[in-house]
């Protein structure tokens, strides 16, 4: 079991058209052991077919009532304006279909291609996101490789979510 989910989270690797990424980030920890499913953006991709594919695969990922579904999400580096309104538009649908089920977790992530600016804008987004939707039952975190770690379980939704805190920021 890893820091970001639990043995029974039904876990799912949503990667930007622009990440690389192999099938699972050793950055993360250990895979889920129940498995988990990957949807992945082409890189030519528009965002709008994207977000109607990513909607479905929400929509039949429902939540067992039992434990909050995990969404990681591998942001890739250096977009542009409309590259990041892309971005955002990705966030909200799975912030929004979280919320609409009453809880769950999105952990934001890089791909292979990594660097520090990329690290703070993964930690820009993850106070702003978490801010915003502060009283949804979604959690929002940050995680990059390299980033030292120190556990805690911090109750998300109805369930005990397991955190790592760095700072003040909500990086795990």
């Amino acid at each position: 079991m890893s820091e970001h989910y639990t043995e029974d989270d039904s876990v799912l690797l949503v990667v930007e058209g622009r990440a690389a990424a192999p099938s699972w980030l050793a950055h993360l920890g250990a895979p889920p052991p129940s498995g988990w499913s990957v949807l992945e953006q082409e890189e030519w991709e528009p965002v709008s077919p994207f977000l109607d594919r990513l909607g479905d695969t929400l929509a039949r990922n429902a939540f067992d009532g039992e434990h909050a579904e995990t969404v990681v999400v591998v942001l890739g580096a250096d977009l542009d304006e409309t590259g990041l309104a892309a971005r955002r538009l990705v966030l909200l649908s799975v912030m929004t279909e979280l919320a609409r089920q009453g809880s769950g977790t999105v952990l934001l992530t890089h791909g292979l291609v990594q660097d520090a600016r990329l690290h703070e804008e993964l930690c820009e987004l993850a106070d702003e996101l978490a801010s915003e939707w502060e009283d949804s039952g979604v959690a929002v975190h940050a995680r990059f490789e390299g980033a030292p770690r120190r556990a805690e379980l911090r109750k998300t939704g109805d369930t005990l979510r397991p955190f790592v805190e760095l700072s003040e920021r909500a990086v795990i």
